[in-house]
Order: structure tokens, then sequence, then C-alpha cells
């Protein structure tokens, strides 16, 4: 054990050291001469840089004139570069101008360094630039930019005003960027905790040389986007990879206990590649430049249910249908609240909820997968890709927060199931089914079936999601309905039997759902039916509109209904459905998830032809991603080429979820 210990650490290590001398080759020859941009972005996005934090500085405005964005400072503004090499001098500028009346005299701005005054000058209309130096040895990199005199706009506008910022710049004196030690430190824990937590959870081989690719390369990505080396993001890295370290740690500790064929003794490392990539999912909104979207939306919701508000509705765009809006995530937020005190504290928390639980949804997956596949490679190549799933990504980007959390307690609660019904099915078998050879091992060592009492864990999941979100009830309650009547026309006993017990585990969370929460809200259903059936067709609403229009929009990506799998994704999960059709594969798992696409595609259709909108892809992404395993595990068990089409398919899957990363990280044209 020792023995195996040493390895792991070294091999941890050995990825950090490779992380560090990465990241001072790519500032050297990745980065821009110079980094240049406004301080932050307004709007729905309301990115910030992440090469330095500002204080005394009002949120970013929109320029009609140019089109990009400008902000205020207020009298006394600040720039901090946390991270700024003190080995070499950095130039830096500023481009501003007054902002006020021509009457009004021009103010004066005067640059500080270190509390050391560098320059200052007189700021008209015209936009200027002024520059200055900070020379090497600073150890504190503050930037002061004191404006006199200040102005107050009017009444309507109580702020107190310096000048008007247009751009902010930085480019090293000579040579080129380069990192601290102290960030070659924090890049270096960050990326041995995230290796190490997955090492620790039994990967090995090529899983291991896999995992730990992919979080280097991820932890370089990150610090390079707007020079995020310079400022504090290092920092938030290797706090989040540390408590990834932690959870990777308690997982291990778990792997003595015994396990079977229909679990699998593998389940550690599945969850080790869970928490690891869920690690870098949480990095991914912690950086600077990451979508804020609808997350301040669902701050002001969770704040008015910390002070005792429970009940809300919402309304959609154009014709303005209102509906209940749930609130189970913002519940489960409170017990941590107190740790939370600022807003984008709280953003971080409703986001790192919705993750967790995404998470969650991707190990009962495994589970699922596990114990109908009866292989390895299925299993934990469907656990790998969950966590790059498209619309599961699309949704922490944008921030629809509520909705995500509960389709991952919806989705761990129905894969829960399946898993059940799995272990049902190995302990009594049909013989009118073909078993897999681990099966009947397994049916003959069990002979009973699993107890009816671990259907509560997911039944508990099932209403969670149900008060998450109204489009994961409605949705969830047709996905139910359609793997009911799958199950109880599935052919055998034990199908049927798993289907009665999934119709009462329906039936509970949708009524103790409907009494905590929805059935206050009858007069909001009376008055969405009255418009749903009286209202005027209208194209430029996202709900009533042709069917051609909402095919377009869907097709698209542009709708309510984001997150369409991409076509790689579509041709392999048919490929893998098409497998299991070939191989007459009845068994509950298969059929639960075959069941579940049907549910997608029904649901597509009613969005297209109907009024409904639902987000059926968001709901559909574990079956996708569990069918695309199935498609590609057949190729990994052939030769050598077949081998490298199915890597090449699984980067271009991943790749699906991967590109949202790419535009959550997007930047204001001239970034």
């Amino acid at each position: 054990m020792a023995h195996l210990a040493s390895r792991h650490i070294l091999w941890s290590a050995s990825a950090a050291v490779l992380a560090m001398v990465l990241l001072v080759a790519g500032a050297r020859w990745c980065m821009p001469q110079e980094i240049t941009g406004p301080v932050a972005e307004g709007g729905w996005t309301r990115r910030t840089r992440a090469a330095f934090t500002v204080a005394g500085v009002y949120g970013a405005e929109g320029d009609p004139a140019t089109g990009l964005y400008r902000s205020w400072t207020s009298p006394g503004a600040r720039f901090r570069f946390a991270q700024l090499p003190s080995t070499r001098a950095h130039r830096m500028w500023l481009r501003v101008r007054s902002g006020q009346s021509a009457e009004a005299p021009p103010p004066t701005v005067t640059i500080t360094v270190n509390r050391v005054v560098v320059t200052s000058a007189i700021v008209t209309n015209d936009p200027q630039t002024i520059g200055f130096t900070v020379p090497a040895g600073s150890n504190r990199n503050v930037v002061m930019v004191d404006t006199v005199p200040s102005f107050r706009p009017g009444t309507s506008d109580p702020r107190e005003l310096g000048v008007i910022v247009e751009e902010v710049g930085i480019a090293p004196v000579s040579g080129h960027f380069a990192p601290s030690l102290p960030v070659l430190a924090q890049t270096g824990a960050a990326v041995m905790a995230l290796v190490l937590g997955v090492l620790l959870c039994g990967a090995s081989g090529g899983i291991a040389v896999a995992a730990s690719t992919v979080i280097v390369i991820a932890i370089l990505w990150l610090l390079l986007q707007d020079a995020a080396f310079l400022g504090g993001y290092a920092d938030s890295l290797w706090r989040i990879s540390l408590g990834a370290l932690v959870i990777s740690s308690g997982v291990a500790g778990l792997r003595g206990r015994r396990t079977d064929a229909a679990t699998g003794a593998e389940w550690q490392v599945a969850a080790g590649l869970l928490v690891g990539l869920s690690a870098l999912k949480v990095a991914l909104i912690w950086h600077p430049l990451a979508i804020v979207g609808d997350a301040l939306f669902q701050v002001h919701r969770a704040q008015l249910v910390h002070a005792g508000e429970y009940f809300f509705t919402s309304v959609t765009p154009r014709p303005f249908f209102e509906f209940p809006y749930a609130i189970a995530l913002y519940i489960a937020a409170q017990p941590l609240w107190q740790y939370f005190r600022a807003e984008a504290d709280l953003i971080h928390l409703l986001r790192l909820l919705a993750i967790a639980v995404d998470a969650v949804a991707g190990l009962a997956l495994y589970f699922t997968v596990r114990q109908q596949a009866a292989g390895r490679v299925t299993a934990l190549l469907c656990a790998a890709l969950w966590p790059l799933a498209r619309a599961p990504m699309e949704a922490l980007s944008n921030a629809n927060l509520t909705n995500l959390f509960g389709q991952g307690a919806f989705a761990a609660g129905l894969a829960g199931f399946a898993w059940w019904a799995g272990r049902l099915q190995s302990s009594r078998p049909d013989t009118r089914l073909a078993l897999t050879a681990a099966a009947e091992v397994q049916a003959r060592r069990r002979g009973v079936g699993p107890s009816r009492l671990l259907l509560i864990i997911p039944t508990a999941l099932l209403t969670v999601g149900f008060l998450s979100h109204f489009g994961t009830i409605t949705v969830g309650l047709a996905t139910l309905a359609a793997v009911v009547a799958t199950l109880v026309t599935g052919g055998h006993g034990t199908a049927r039997r798993a289907g009665f017990w999934l119709l009462v585990m329906t039936v509970s969370a949708a009524s103790v759902s409907w009494i905590a929460y929805y059935s206050h809200f009858t007069s909001v259903y009376r008055g969405t039916y009255v418009r749903l059936t009286t209202g005027e067709r209208d194209d430029t609403s996202k709900i009533v509109a042709s069917p051609a229009v909402k095919f377009a929009r869907w097709r698209s990506g542009v709708g309510d209904d984001y997150g369409l799998p991409g076509l790689p994704v579509l041709i392999v999960a048919g490929a893998g459905l098409g497998l299991a059709g070939w191989r007459r594969d009845r068994g509950v798992s298969t059929l639960v998830l075959s069941s579940w696409l049907l549910a997608w595609a029904t649901l597509s259709l009613l969005g297209i032809y109907t009024p409904l909108t639902l987000r059926a892809n968001l709901a559909a992404a574990p079956p996708f991603t569990a069918f695309c395993a199935y498609g590609i595990t057949p190729l990994l068990r052939g030769s050598r080429p077949l081998r490298c089409l199915a890597g090449v398919l699984a980067v271009v899957i991943a790749w699906d979820g991967l590109r949202v990363a790419v535009l959550c990280l997007g930047m204001a044209p001239r970034w």
C-alpha cells in the first residue's frame, strides 16, 4: 500500500511539474505582446477581467458611439494586479475621457502606483491615453486612479463620478509575459491535487494518463485566458482542487468495501473521474470571464427565500405566460448561506450546488450502465462523457440553475430506479431473456431481489427534481409516463413489476410536489390556460409561432429547448441504440433508457407543433450519453485502427460540450 501511495504521489507531482513548465512556455509563446480591453463587460453576460480586479468602478455600460463597453470610475478607483511578477517592469495605460459637459472644468487624473505618484493628466471629452510604468521590485501592484474634481450627474443618478475608462492595457517593458513564482506554485498544487484525487480513486493505465492530460490542459487553458495568471485566479484554482482532493479521498476510503459484478468494483474510478471533471467545471464558472447570465436573477430569488418568501411565479417571453417558479435549489443553499455573503459568492454557491447534483446524476448513470452492460469500459466511458454533455453545460453557462439542479436530481432518481430494476432482473432471471454471464452468476449468488426500501432514495430525488423547476416536473412526468408504459408492455414479468413500482414512485413524488408547492398556483394555471386557448399566433414569440419557425429555432439552438446534441452525438447514440436492438437487449435498464429517448422525441415534436415549449434536450442528456458509450465500446474491443476511431469519436462527442465551455469564456469584440 505504501508503495502504491508513493507511485501516486510521484505521478501527480510529475504532472504538476509538467503543468508549471507548460505555463511558463504558454505565457512566453501563446500570449499576445499586450493585454488590452475594457474594464468589464455589461449586459447579460457581465464578464469581468481576469488579469486584474477593480474597486471604485461602476458597472460597465454600452457605448452607442463605438459599440464597446465603458466604465465610470468613482473619485478614487483601484486596479490591482495580484500576481504581477516583481522580477520585471511592466507598462500600463488607461484610455479615458471626462464624459462631462463642455462647460464643466476638465478633471485632473492622478495615477498612483504602490502609493507613489507616477503621472497626472487633465482629461477632456476627447479620448486620451495615460501611460505609466510599474517598476520591477513592486510587490503590491495596486494602481490608484484619483479624479479631481468629481461630479454628480443629477438627482436621478446619485453616483459620484470620476472619468470614463474605455480601455485598460498592460505589457512587459521588455521581453514577454511570465507567471510569478506564487502562481507557479499554486498551479502545481492545483494539478497535483486533482491528479492525485483521480489516482486515489483507483484510476490507472490509460485512464490515469487521459485524466492527467485533461487536467493539465484545462488548468493551463484557464490560466492563459485574459492573462488570468496575473490576477488572483490561481488562488481560486488550488482551493477548488483541494476541495476535490478531500472528496476523492473520502471516495477512496470506501474502496475496501465489498462490491459485486452488478455494481462494479470500479465505481470509485468513475466517482474519481466525475469529481475531477466536476472540479474543472467549477473552475470554469469561477473564472472572471465566465458568463454571469441569469445567475443574478437566481441569487435575488434565493435572497427572497432566505428572507422567508417561498412562492414565486415567472413569466415567459412573449406572449408572457405565467408559471410557478420552484425553489428546491434555493432551499438547498440555505445551510451554506452564511459562508457566501457577497452576490458574486452566492452565484458561485448556486452553481456549485447545481454541479454537485449533476455529478451525482453521472454516478447514478454509471451504476445503471454498469448493471446492464456488465462491462467496465462502457460504464466508465459513460461516466467520463457525462460531465461534458452539451445541454447541462449550456444550462450551467447560461445559469439556468434551477432547471439544471432539477434535471440533475431527476436524472439521478430515474437512473437510480433503473439500477434497482436491473438488480431485480438479475436476481429473478426470466427464462425468455438472454442474460449475460455476469447476470447469471449474480442471480445464482443472490437468489432474492433488492429491497424495495431502496426506492425511497430515487423517489426522494424525483421529488427534489419536481420541486426545483416547473419545466422539470412537466418534462419529468411525460418521461416517466413513457418509461412506465414501456416497462408495463415490456413483455416479461420483471419489467412489469418494475413498471408498477415506478408508477408508485411517480405518483408519490408528484403528490408531494403538488401538496408542498404547486397547489398554491391554481389561479395562475387558469389564467395561462385562457391565454393559450385564446391568444393569437405571433411568429415573433418563442412559444406561439408557426411550426416552421419553431423548428428552425430548435435546430439552430436559439429556442428555449437549447442544448440539442450535435450530429456526432446523434449518430453515435443512434448506433448504440441500434446495437441494443440488434442484440435484442430487453434488460430493464435498456428499456428505461430507450423509452427516455422516445419521450425526448415526442416532447421535441410537441414543442414544435404545439404552444408547449419544453426543455427536452436537457432532460434527455443522460440516455444520449449512455447510448454514445454503448456505440463506442465495440470499437474499443476491435483492432488498433478501430480503437483509434473510438478515441476520435469520444473526443468529438466531448467537444460537443467543451465548445460551450469555450463560449462561456467568450470575450467582447476587442478582448
